[in-house]
């Protein structure tokens, strides 16, 4: 009977402990871990062929976020990654988060964005509907590291994954 409450006392230790983790990982972005130079090398060239959705999201000193689609471009050997165009009247491509904010990310990405920084959000559609939509997935998955949460958008579930840095290729322009 004595080892009772001691062995409560582990699991309540270890629940913490998953907590404090679950915590942190909602709170520091994830980083895709490649394992070994000929293994970063395979995750890169293979996405040069099929990426995710891919979105920068900037926060100002201000608390005000903006963000813009980035795509890759360039070719095999010299790939970067670049803001797609819109119809935004900035040059660079940002515009206001509004919409993008309320789309019920699960966990929250709130905690990811704060002042004065840069966070990139890949996601893909799940479950995939065609062959495109697959690519994309096993892409966010290889490349962006463990997927970190899901969202809503119309009307259907994405999953994605926050990264402080970009992989493989140089970051766009601002």
């Amino acid at each position: 009977m004595a080892a009772v409450p001691l062995a409560l006392q582990a699991v309540e230790a270890v629940g913490a402990g998953v907590a404090h983790v679950a915590e942190a990982g909602v709170i520091e972005s994830h980083e895709p871990e490649y394992g070994s130079e000929l293994r970063k090398n395979e995750i890169c060239d293979d996405l040069t062929s099929e990426i995710p959705l891919l979105t920068e999201l900037r926060t100002g000193k201000d608390g005000k976020i903006d963000y813009r689609a980035l795509s890759l471009t360039g070719n095999e050997i010299e790939p970067r990654w670049v803001a797609m165009p819109n119809q935004s009247a900035d040059p660079n491509g940002w515009r206001l988060a509004t919409n993008f904010m309320k789309m019920d990310f699960q966990p929250p990405i709130q905690p990811l964005l704060k002042a004065d920084s840069v966070t990139y959000i890949a996601y893909a559609p799940d479950p995939a509907q065609d062959a495109t939509e697959q690519d994309q997935l096993n892409a966010l998955t290889v490349a962006f590291g463990p997927t970190f949460g899901t969202f809503r958008w119309n009307n259907r579930i994405y999953r994605y994954a926050a990264v402080q840095k970009l992989p493989c290729f140089p970051s766009p322009a601002n």
